[in-house]
């Protein structure tokens, strides 16, 4: 990745257990004022990124998922219709990974 930004911010810690409730096997990692989730789950992966009075900047999740998370992954944030929509954590971003049956590219799946 070539975005400059990206370099300027913390390290991320090395992983610990996630908090309870979250993908068996998940695992929290430290970013200066985010706190990261990733797990893995028959649907594929999961990253949530939060930071207790804001939500993450783009750069921020932009250097989670590509330090985290396989290159070869396509992540995605998603936005359900309003009658689905959950929100149980106010400053909290997720990315699900979208498997090729789902991706669309110029009217065909790739």
């Amino acid at each position: 990745m070539k975005r400059s930004a990206l370099a300027a911010l913390p390290n991320i810690s090395a992983p610990r257990p996630a908090p309870l409730g979250c993908e068996p096997g998940a695992q929290a990692y430290i970013m200066g004022a985010c706190l990261i989730i990733v797990g893995r789950s028959t649907s594929g992966w999961h990253l949530s990124i939060s930071c207790a009075s804001r939500y993450p900047t783009w750069d921020e999740l932009a250097k989670a998922r590509y330090e985290l998370i396989p290159d070869d992954v396509t992540m995605a944030m998603l936005l359900p219709p309003q009658a689905e929509y959950v929100n149980l954590h106010a400053t909290t971003l997720h990315l699900w990974e979208l498997k090729a049956k789902q991706l669309v590219r110029n009217g065909e799946q790739r």
